[in-house]
């Protein structure tokens, strides 16, 4: 994940340190990748990997379904958009409330590992599909869940049996094979293990179709030689065409998806050298969210590279291994053991701690009473078509770093929902808003604009070119094409200094009727839909 240098100040300037900037591009690119390797398989995102909303409306807006270990998770869910059909209760032992509760909402899918469970789902949700979770053998796995979960093959039967009796709708197998697993072993023998009890009762149970291959796929944090999804699809691929009957696969991806697209920005406090070796103190603290570093054992490491060179392709002849600490007095706040950085580093420069998107949200906690690092998201799609920088007038602005012709997409406006409105959201519909990436909030105001605004399938906008655009101008935008209205319209004062300005900057339901008029095609869909009377 590289990120330009005015990305990178903006977010600092506006946010301060530590911040985690995440790209949703590349979460977008991350899922795509995945479908690649698993062509029509059911995505669930596992929801606990990174719950943040940025990631939670990205994956949605993706067309991802839910996978939900709480009925907390599948209410954030819900209150985020996101259907209950859409969602599968994952956890295998869940309290009579959680399933009543999961139930009234309209959640379909659950999971169970046990005859107790089972029961309890046949008299709380009847007609709910439900998924036996089995348990499998753990080879290299980063974490063993030591047989808390799952069913062995001799209990699957004999729940299998009794679901054929109570008349239950066992809709698939899921198994786990553990976390960051670098053996295909596990996959072979687990999807062998899920095939062999599909082809025992497929006669009995005609709804048992569908075999959800959890995830487990290991992210390289640097390292190479790792296997990849690719490697996992065709094992699984490979032992289902054995089945006898089609088997719909289903998986839930989330270290995979997230853990590149996210990175921590922290800034240098203090450096001491001790025994010929710098010390390196920065704001943030392995207590921040990277906490995997201390639970995994140091399996799992997080590259810190100073910012300035991210994008250097050798500066080894102008670096030492350096051990970077965090804020707190813990003495395993520890957050690079060998850091290579530069021999002229100071204090108040940036770092770069990289990968750290899957795990690191959920464990954010208040030691010391630390403050908690902003979360932004930035898009590294358009990197190559936009780029931040100052303007005479209004700060800062977005410029095209190409030229663009009439009507082609110069870039779009991601974010992630949000109640509130302030000064830098969006409105993407009727009533919804979104807080956008750290380049759409720079995207400025003209009464002349050079682009103007189309909605995305997704629901998002597309910022369109209205006229030719010239590598180095302002890309500039009518709020008017995607704002009803803005607050107090009549005293925000304009200085787009366009020869038409209005004065003030207007909601579309104070534009003129001519205004209006001549944004046809360039409007968010929930304007050109919109009948409100003309001003």
């Amino acid at each position: 994940m590289l990120i330009p240098n005015t990305t990178l100040d903006r977010a600092v300037a506006e946010f301060g340190t530590p911040v985690f900037l995440v790209d949703v591009g590349q979460i977008r690119d991350e899922l795509s990748a995945f479908h690649q390797a698993f062509p029509a398989t059911r995505a669930f995102y596992s929801t606990k990997t990174n719950p943040h909303p940025i990631v939670v409306d990205t994956v949605a807006a993706l067309g991802m379904e839910f996978d939900a270990a709480s009925t907390s998770e599948i209410a954030m869910l819900m209150d985020r958009g996101v259907a209950p059909d859409a969602i599968v209760f994952t956890h295998p032992r869940k309290t009579e409330a959680e399933i009543e509760y999961a139930a009234s909402v309209g959640v379909t899918s659950f999971v169970f590992d046990s005859q107790e469970e089972l029961t309890k789902l046949g008299v709380l949700a009847p007609a709910a599909d439900l998924y036996l979770r089995l348990a499998v053998a753990q080879y290299e796995s980063v974490y063993d869940y030591r047989g808390r979960f799952g069913a062995p093959a001799s209990d699957a039967r004999s729940i299998l049996t009794t679901a054929v009796e109570l008349g239950c709708r066992v809709a698939g197998l899921t198994f786990h094979v553990g976390t960051q697993t670098l053996s295909l072993r596990a996959w072979r023998e687990a999807t062998d293990m899920a095939c062999a009890l599909v082809d025992e009762f497929h006669e009995r149970l005609p709804s048992l179709r569908c075999i959800n291959v959890g995830c487990g796929i290991p992210f390289d944090y640097g390292r190479t030689g790792l296997i990849t999804s690719s490697d996992v699809a065709q094992v699984i691929q490979a032992r289902t065409q054995s089945c006898a009957r089609p088997i719909d696969l289903a998986a839930e991806p989330g270290r995979p998806l997230i853990a590149s697209a996210m990175t921590l920005v922290t800034r240098v406090e203090h450096i001491v050298l001790r025994a010929g070796r710098r010390w390196v103190s920065v704001d943030a603290s392995v207590y921040q969210g990277l906490t995997e570093i201390l639970q995994s054992g140091g399996r799992v490491r997080y590259e810190v590279t100073a910012a300035e060179r991210q994008a250097s392709a050798s500066c080894a002849a102008s670096t030492s291994a350096c051990t970077v600490v965090g804020k707190t007095v813990d003495p395993d706040d520890i957050l690079a053991e060998d850091a290579w950085l530069p021999a002229d580093l100071h204090v108040g420069d940036m770092l770069l701690v990289s990968d750290v998107g899957a795990y690191s949200v959920p464990f954010i906690v208040d030691y010391h009473m630390l403050p908690r690092p902003a979360i932004v998201s930035v898009d590294s799609t358009d990197d190559d078509r936009v780029v931040l920088g100052p303007t005479k007038t209004t700060g800062w602005g977005v410029f095209a770093r190409r030229a663009f012709a009439t009507r082609e997409r110069v870039m779009s406006v991601l974010g992630h929902r949000i109640e509130a409105r302030s000064r830098f959201t969006v409105q993407v519909g009727a009533h919804a808003h979104v807080e956008p990436t750290v380049t759409a909030r720079h995207l400025n105001h003209s009464c002349s604009p050079s682009a103007g605004i189309r909605t995305r399938p997704d629901g998002f906008l597309d910022v369109i070119a209205m006229r030719p655009i010239a590598t180095g101008d302002e890309i500039v935008v009518d709020y008017a094409m995607f704002e009803s209205e803005v607050a107090v319209a009549s005293s925000v004062p304009c200085g787009c200094g366009a020869a038409a300005c209005r004065g003030v900057i207007r909601g579309f339901n104070d534009l003129a009727a001519a205004d209006r008029n001549a944004y046809e095609g360039y409007l968010a869909s929930h304007l050109a839909r919109s009948q409100c009377p003309s001003s």
